[in-house]
């Protein structure tokens, strides 16, 4: 149940990137769009639980060895929502317009917690000054 869930929000997000300047790319923004907001919950979890140090780790002063580390941690969690969640798939989910427009404001109001949490974790765990 909870996975058709997942899936119906994910062909929505497709759907909606299926028009406009990112048409020729709906699939590829798709997964990108999942995969950053799925890092943004774990470095907001991290941060939350006082691991917040495991994402310094990424940082480094050399920008390629940066980047690599970067993709070391994004690349296999990209591959798994590509393998998960196939493209045939998700053309095939039918939804209505009111289902697509609901959809639509559940993703929107998900990215925007997650930003605005981003800030909020970090300054009751960190401080401001401290």
């Amino acid at each position: 149940m909870v996975k058709e869930m997942i899936t119906k929000q994910i062909a929505i997000l497709y759907a909606y990137y299926s028009k406009g300047a990112t048409a020729s790319v709906p699939y590829l923004k798709t997964m990108g769009s999942i995969v950053f907001i799925l890092l943004l919950l774990i470095f907001n979890a991290l941060n939350l639980f006082g691991k917040g140090d495991i994402v310094v780790l990424l940082y480094s002063e050399n920008r390629i060895k940066g980047y690599i580390n970067i993709a070391v941690v994004t690349l296999p969690l990209f591959l798994i929502f590509l393998l998960l969640f196939k493209e045939n798939k998700l053309k095939q989910i039918e939804f209505s317009e009111v289902e697509k427009k609901r959809g639509n404001q559940i993703n929107l109001l998900i990215f925007i917690i997650l930003v605005l949490s981003t800030p909020v974790i970090l300054f009751y765990k960190y401080g401001v000054g401290r």
